[in-house]
């Protein structure tokens, strides 16, 4: 069994939620990792308005980026989508309702590829 990868979330815009929730770093864990997707579970929940978040799928901001460049904990820009709960269909695009997009840096402590977890688990 591999090491779950530790993840630091930070939220750049909108700006409202920085002045709600703070910009950052939300604590995680890295629970799937699949088509250049992070789901990752927070270990503290969010509350942004009436909504609560538990996790939040990553995704790189920029289309052009290579593996090379996505060392363990460098910060990378990626598309944050706040949900309620982490469920693996969110990496499929099965996105519910009461998701909360926003823009923002990943960091974590392993590779984030496109390829997904396989040089975690090998």
């Amino acid at each position: 069994m591999s090491k779950m990868m530790k993840a630091k979330v930070f939220v750049s815009e909108p700006w409202d939620f920085g002045t709600q929730c703070g910009v950052g770093p939300f604590f995680g864990e890295v629970l799937e990792q699949k088509h250049g997707r992070l789901l990752i579970r927070l270990r503290q929940a969010i509350v942004y308005g009436t909504k609560h978040y538990e996790a939040v799928m990553a995704s790189y901001r920029h289309a052009n980026i290579s593996p090379a460049e996505v060392a363990a904990n460098e910060q990378v820009a990626a598309n944050l989508l706040f949900v309620p709960s982490a469920d693996s269909d969110i990496l499929e695009g099965r996105y519910p309702l009461n998701a909360f997009a926003a823009a923002g840096s990943v960091s974590t402590d392993g590779p984030w590829t496109p390829e997904g977890m396989s040089e975690l688990t090998s």
